[in-house]
């Protein structure tokens, strides 16, 4: 087998799914041809480097699988190889490799808050943006903090209802932290 010969082709996507707990591994040879007695699919993560097999692939799945990797740490990214088994020179060919699965990571918490505007039933609540957040999370109690209502934003400001207790998260990640909770009077 010749490994360069057989890279034409193939599609390897990898996809973190929603939760960040599992990656899904789809693969497809999309009609190339792995000439092997032994296929597995073999991942590294961002911090090891180490990189070791993970599934056998067998009969149909060497020509397509989709496969759920649940033995994935939160925070760390991933990359994956095809690699079949070389009986010539009793190693490894790497056959195909990914690029790396990034798994969204959580956000400090958004400082700055303050109220910019207060109107008679409504005020305007700012933050100081957080680096690479595109979207955050604001939750308003209207009863002292019983209950929350989340709303997504794409940045300050918002207006909320007067009284209340606001708090913010950056981006959606379930690990990212909440804001100190400022009261509107």
């Amino acid at each position: 087998m010749s490994p360069p010969d057989c890279k034409v082709g193939f599609i390897l996507r990898l996809h973190w799914i929603v939760g960040g707990k599992d990656v899904r591994v789809e693969w497809n040879s999309n009609g190339s041809h792995i000439d092997a007695d032994w296929v597995q699919l073999w991942r590294t993560d961002s911090t090891s480097g180490i990189w070791m097999p993970v599934k056998d692939i067998t009969g149909s799945e060497i020509n397509s699988f989709t496969w759920t990797d649940t033995m994935v740490t939160a925070g760390l990214n991933y990359k994956y190889q095809i690699r079949a088994y070389n009986t010539s020179n009793w190693s490894w060919d790497v056959i195909w490799e990914s690029d790396w699965a990034v798994n969204p990571r959580p956000f400090n918490a958004p400082g700055g808050l303050k109220v910019t505007y207060r109107g008679d039933t409504t005020a305007t609540v700012t933050w100081t943006p957080v680096n690479g957040a595109d979207q955050y999370q604001v939750q308003v109690s209207t009863d002292g903090g019983v209950t929350w209502q989340t709303s997504t934003v794409s940045g300050p400001p918002v207006t909320v209802p007067r009284p209340c207790q606001v708090r913010v998260k950056a981006g959606t990640h379930a690990r990212s932290q909440w804001s100190g909770v400022l009261t509107v009077q």
